[in-house]
């Protein structure tokens, strides 16, 4: 198997690196603290995924690699060659391992695998434990210890089941001597070494901390004293914005107040507009039915009595007609009577026997037109004049009804104050008019009055303010911000100071812990040193055996040799 190349989408420190691999050795040169172990995690996990089953963060992966600043699932990829043939690994993963994903796929192809499970123990035939005791070397204590899947492995190439009492024994004092003492500052002993460095670095941060709660404690009392003359100020500035605030809202009460009273004023106007109309009397809805209805009924029979009276004019128009006859004896006698007066003036007088002569005419004229004769029968003018009658009579029955209904209209508009020249329906919408406006200017009045009572009763201020509001409202807003800042900072003061204060009352027990490290580390350099004493005498022991024994064996072999030639 042959790495190629990797990118880290996020993992730990690290963020958006990318890494081609050469081949040979390949070295990473950065500064303690760039990433280097975590990148080397990195590749680890992407074979075996993360271990999560310890609780603190130093020894949970999970916890320890996850991105600082984010919430955001991490991770990345890595492209190797296995069995002549480049795949790639891509894995991110999540705040618990049910979020975890990962894909196989072929590199060149871009074919995706649906078995990923177990990668790791596939491709290197060892699980996570036997790579990281093999493979994979970390910062963390090199631990020799017995693992099924190396010893399966090593037996495998191995025809020797079982070693010499010798070697095993040596083995179990070498590995011993590991636990106390690692290449690399590591193991037992330098673990309590650096456990008493921690101890004594604990002692002096917490001596020099009194120093520093001192100074904390002055800049606290400074910063306290400092919140209190805001409080008192933020205190005065809440109580004048009150005191403006309310005034402000009276003076705001006295412009609506004023408002209201001129309101009032042309309400109670309308008002009485609409009594003079109404003469104390009222217009209600009963009253403009009753006579809307009369308006109707009169209506009705100013239609009926001009259908009558047409009816009349009709049938007289086609009723029996008399026919006129001249009465010719008066006629003869008085024309006899001028034509002899005026001939016989005519000698006497010749104009007074004309003018006799005209008078004669005149009179021939008038008599025509008077002395007349009608011949019509009796029986059916009789029953023309009944039929007439009847008619005449009906009209004279609505033209009664109809001066009964004008009476009581006139005698129910007597009472208001009503302009003249207008006709009943619009008499009926005035009134109805004037009773909405005094209904209205009633109800209105009524409502303002209670409102401006209400006004009164929390009192009215004057139009004008001693103190700017908005003034006082942005002071306000600084103060308070201020203050807010500055009880931030004064929390931030005492916790550092608790904190330090308990830095320094643990001096006691720092010393304490101390002394106990010092006597466990005499007391694990005492059993190391046992440990590799007998390590070298067992070694000791062992070359001075093989030296008894190695001149006759090879005297022997020799013997045996020349025996073989010949």
């Amino acid at each position: 198997m042959k790495l190629i190349s990797c990118y880290v989408y996020a993992f730990g420190k690290l963020k958006d690196y990318s890494y081609d691999f050469s081949d040979g050795l390949n070295e990473i040169k950065e500064d303690n603290g760039w990433g280097k172990s975590t990148f080397a995690a990195f590749i680890k996990s992407m074979f075996y995924g993360l271990n999560d089953s310890k609780r603190t963060v130093g020894e949970n992966e999970r916890k320890k690699f996850a991105p600082w600043n984010s919430n955001e699932k991490f991770g990345g990829n890595v492209v190797f060659l296995w069995k002549d043939r480049r795949f790639k690994i891509e894995r991110f993963f999540g705040s618990k391992e049910s979020e975890d994903t990962v894909r196989l796929t072929d590199f060149d192809s871009g074919k995706e695998f649906p078995n990923n499970k177990n990668l790791g123990e596939r491709i290197f035939n060892i699980d996570e434990e036997g790579f990281t005791f093999t493979t994979y070397l970390s910062q963390k204590e090199v631990e020799a210890k017995s693992n099924s899947s190396l010893t399966s492995k090593y037996n495998s190439v191995c025809e020797v089941q079982d070693s010499a009492a010798y070697d095993k024994a040596v083995k179990i004092l070498e590995d011993k001597s590991k636990e106390y003492y690692i290449r690399g500052g590591k193991g037992k002993i330098e673990d309590k070494k650096r456990q008493i460095r921690d101890v004594e670095n604990r002692t002096e941060n917490a001596l020099a901390a009194a120093e520093t709660v001192n100074a904390l404690k002055s800049s606290l009392s400074e910063v306290s004293l400092e919140n209190k003359n805001l409080t008192e100020k933020l205190k005065d500035i809440s109580s004048r914005y009150e005191r403006a605030g309310k005034k402000e809202a009276a003076c705001e009460r006295k412009k609506r107040h004023d408002v209201l009273a001129s309101r009032e004023k042309e309400y109670s106007e309308k008002k009485k507009a609409a009594e003079m109309v109404l003469r104390g009397f009222s217009f209600g809805k009963k009253d403009a039915d009753s006579v809307a209805e009369c308006i109707t009924e009169l209506e009705k029979l100013s239609a009926k009595e001009e259908m009558i009276e047409a009816d009349i004019k009709d049938f007289s128009a086609k009723g029996p007609q008399e026919k006129k006859v001249f009465n010719f004896i008066p006629f003869l006698i008085i024309f006899a009577i001028l034509t002899a007066a005026g001939i016989g003036l005519l000698f006497v007088n010749v104009v007074l026997g004309i003018v006799i002569a005209v008078l004669g005419a005149i009179s021939l004229i008038w008599f025509a037109s008077k002395y007349r004769k009608t011949k019509i029968s009796g029986k059916v003018y009789q029953t023309f004049s009944m039929a007439l009658k009847e008619k005449e009579n009906r009209l004279s029955v609505v033209k009664e009804q109809k001066q009964n209904y004008v009476v009581a209209l006139d005698k129910f508009f007597s009472k208001f104050d009503v302009p003249s020249g207008l006709n009943y329906k619009d008499k009926a919408e005035y009134l109805k008019s004037a009773q909405m406006q005094l209904d209205s200017a009633i109800c209105e009045s009524d409502r303002i009055k209670k409102e401006m009572e209400e006004l009164e009763a929390l009192g009215l201020g004057e139009n004008s303010l001693d103190e700017n509001l908005a003034d006082l409202k942005a002071e306000h807003q600084r103060l308070n911000g201020e203050l807010t800042k500055n009880i931030g900072k004064e929390e931030q003061l005492k916790s550092r100071i608790k904190i330090l204060q308990e830095q320094y009352d643990s001096i006691i027990d720092l010393e304490n812990e101390k002394a106990q490290l010092m006597d466990e580390k005499h007391e694990l350099e005492r059993e190391y040193k046992i440990i590799t004493e007998t390590l070298e005498f067992l070694k000791l022991a062992d070359e001075n055996l093989k030296s008894k024994y190695s001149s006759p064996l090879k005297d022997n072999l020799n013997k045996y040799l020349e025996e073989c030639l010949r």
